[in-house]
């Protein structure tokens, strides 16, 4: 209790109180300073590449310029590295438009503030209020603690008028401590709550345009569409090797048949020249025949 009583005078003073106060004040005050500069740098970088990516006025712009436009954003401090990650959701045809084949929100949100050039936890921020609110109230419960624990002089035997008046002084002036700490603790959570959401606000604003610029430049291709567009290319790719075959087969079959007509024609003609030879000459010896026969009959 001794102990308690030599405390409580200390926690009563007001430096105390101011030196309490002003540490939350300092304490939301950086971690404002520190939210405010991440979105100013983060919002400076999404309006230069939404810049970019509007600069091709539709998808075909775009497509024709992708080249560019994919160097110019894969160079990007901040916004690059998410830049190449989503390349790798985009169809990059021979010839046509390119498509996406997830929305560009699911690549390009707040997340980016965990980006090396920010390094903003937004999870730490969303939570600063409550932690704020809940300093101010354990301060309160600290200057009650102690109050109490100083105040067994009021009732003490042995203690005079003049004690008691000084063991009631300490107990309300230390109970004052947690009425001040408190309705800190609660206005800074209040406040920076309404100042994170203003710069989030922005923030998503930002994103939003840039979202949208993207989604107006690289159509969106779902997953039926991509089966549907597979199913036909085999439709055409099996009518063209329907053609093929037919084709291929009379070509064959008029190939072969010349090259068997010209082998069978070198085969049988000496063939044929002999048998015509010797029907002749079984023609000639046929008259010869005839002639003598015919001499002797005369």
């Amino acid at each position: 209790m001794d102990v308690m009583t030599e405390i409580a005078p200390i926690v009563a003073n007001p430096l105390t109180i101011i030196a309490v106060i002003l540490a939350l004040v300092i304490w939301s005050g950086w971690s404002g300073f520190r939210l405010w500069v991440g979105s100013k740098r983060l919002l400076a970088e999404l309006r230069v590449v939404t810049g970019q990516i509007t600069a091709a006025e539709d998808p075909s712009g775009f497509t024709l310029r992708y080249e560019t436009i994919s160097q110019e954003l894969g160079g990007n401090p901040i916004l690059g590295a998410r830049w190449r990650e989503y390349q790798q959701a985009l169809l990059i045809p021979e010839q046509g438009l390119i498509r996406a084949t997830t929305r560009a929100d699911d690549w390009f949100d707040l997340s980016l503030f965990r980006a090396r050039r920010i390094g903003i936890d937004l999870r730490y921020h969303a939570a600063l209020p409550g932690l704020l609110v809940g300093a101010g109230l354990l301060f309160t419960f600290l200057g009650l603690a102690i109050a109490l624990g100083s105040a067994g002089g009021i009732v003490a035997d042995n203690v005079t008028q003049a004690g008691r008046n000084k063991a009631l002084h300490d107990l309300l002036s230390a109970a004052s401590f947690k009425f001040w700490t408190s309705v800190f603790g609660l206005l800074l959570s209040i406040i920076y709550a309404l100042f994170r959401k203003h710069c989030l606000r922005k923030v998503e604003l930002a994103l939003d345009a840039l979202q949208s610029a993207l989604d107006q430049r690289v159509p969106l291709i779902t997953p039926v569409q991509l089966q549907a567009e597979t199913n036909d290319r085999l439709r055409s790719q099996e009518a063209v090797l329907e053609g093929f075959s037919n084709e291929l087969a009379i070509n064959l079959a008029g190939v072969f048949d010349n090259a068997f007509d010209k082998r069978l024609g070198e085969h049988i003609g000496p063939l044929a020249a002999a048998m015509q030879q010797l029907s002749q000459n079984l023609t000639s010896r046929n008259e010869d025949a005839m002639q003598t026969m015919l001499s002797a009959f005369i």
